[in-house]
């Protein structure tokens, strides 16, 4: 039927007096403005009833923004909000939502809290989530913004230790399973929780972070990480990485051990003149000499210029058959020099190619030869010296070869 005809009938009956039936006449004709001002004459308990009645058949006709003030006038502030978050009007149903009690509140403030926290409002989502007791959400979402001040006032006012901790734990875990590391590292770190970081880290081969984070929270297992990652490096062929580490730990002499073990000469030599200085270079120079063997260990000194140092190096040594070689290939004017000093033998001899000599503590008697260096360590060499020991095999004593002595091409303190 038509609203007029309603609307009609309702203003005859309210002429006649009619006040029920006419009530009745315009609201079946929807026409609630004039019932409205006849309840309010007439029936005024019956007017909240009404803007309700008013405000749902508005919501019917997706008039929801119209219905909001009818809601609040009829007092149903749950719908009236409602009606305003479907509208989308936001800052009516903040009004509302603020000037209700948080029984009727708290069912809405989550959702007015996402809605901010999606425009990028947070100091407006923040409130919501506080007022709803979810502090933690808060939380997470400062969290994703990256906005690590709000974290720390949010959790220092509305959580305690523990729940803090526990929650930024989850999250870190959830992030590094996502492979966001740096996140999951402030968190790690805001936790208390630095090894758990560090760990991370190594199991995802971040070597800089992990020394990064072990600089600053675990300073004093520095040295011990860094070598810990150099042997780890170097056991899976990493040796570049693995020489970094080496020279974090102030180890450089493993380093040149790696790359000597390895056949890399010439990284050994770069390690040792940086860092081991003239001695150091010197060292690798003689073993690197001593892996090629005569003419060509000895024309790699003379092209590393270090041909008179090798000399008197495997002198100092003890390595006297070397140093003659030495000098026979590139040096010949010193010869004459090369002497074995008193000091340390009571005899020497030149046999069948091999020099015999006798060290006086203990009266044994030893073989300098080619086979007696080649497989020494690096370093090997420098400490033999230091302790004045012969690095070299145990031979019989000369007084069981007599006929050496008439074979002595060298200078001695006896006939």
């Amino acid at each position: 039927m038509d609203l007029c005809p309603w609307h009609q009938a309702g203003d005859f009956l309210e002429r006649l007096g009619k006040y029920e039936r006419a009530k009745e006449a315009y609201r079946r004709g929807h026409a609630y403005r004039r019932a409205i001002d006849l309840t309010r004459r007439v029936f005024p308990g019956e007017v909240p009833a009404l803007e309700e009645e008013w405000g749902d058949w508005l919501v019917s006709q997706n008039q929801v923004d119209t219905a909001i003030n009818h809601f609040i006038e009829a007092g149903c502030s749950n719908k009236a909000i409602e009606s305003a978050i479907a509208s989308r009007q936001w800052t009516k149903a903040v009004q509302i939502v603020d000037a209700q009690d948080i029984k009727i509140a708290l069912p809405f403030c989550k959702r007015l809290a996402r809605h901010f926290e999606a425009a990028k409002q947070y100091a407006e989502a923040e409130k919501f989530f506080v007022r709803a007791k979810l502090a933690s959400e808060a939380v997470e979402m400062y969290i994703r913004a990256n906005k690590w001040e709000a974290v720390h006032k949010v959790a220092a006012h509305h959580l305690s230790e523990p729940e803090a901790a526990a929650l930024y734990l989850q999250r870190a875990r959830e992030l590094e399973a996502m492979a966001h590391y740096k996140d999951a590292e402030k968190l790690y770190i805001e936790a208390q929780e630095h090894d758990l970081a560090i760990n991370m880290y190594t199991k995802a081969r971040q070597f800089d972070h992990v020394i990064q984070l072990v600089s600053k929270y675990r300073r004093d297992a520095l040295t011990e990480t860094h070598l810990h990652l150099a042997q780890q490096l170097e056991n899976e062929g990493s040796l570049r990485d693995a020489e970094t580490h080496y020279l974090g730990a102030q180890d450089w002499k493993s380093a040149v051990k790696m790359f000597t073990a390895n056949g890399l000469w010439e990284d050994a030599m770069r390690v040792a003149k940086l860092y081991g200085g003239v001695t150091g270079s010197k060292q690798v120079a003689y073993a690197w000499a001593v892996s090629l063997g005569g003419d060509a260990g000895a024309q790699l000194l003379v092209k590393l210029g270090l041909v008179e140092q090798a000399i008197e190096y495997a002198m100092e040594a003890g390595a006297f058959e070397h140093a003659f070689d030495l000098c026979r290939a590139s040096l010949k004017h010193k010869l004459p020099e090369v002497t074995i000093p008193s000091s340390l033998c009571s005899c020497t001899m030149l046999t069948n190619n091999r020099l015999l000599l006798t060290y006086k503590k203990n009266h044994r008697s030893f073989a300098l030869g080619k086979h007696s260096y080649r497989h020494y360590d690096v370093f090997q060499v420098q400490e033999n010296v230091r302790t004045r020991r012969p690095c070299l095999p145990h031979l019989p004593s000369l007084k069981n070869h007599p006929e050496a002595h008439s074979q002595c091409h060298l200078r001695t303190h006896r006939p």
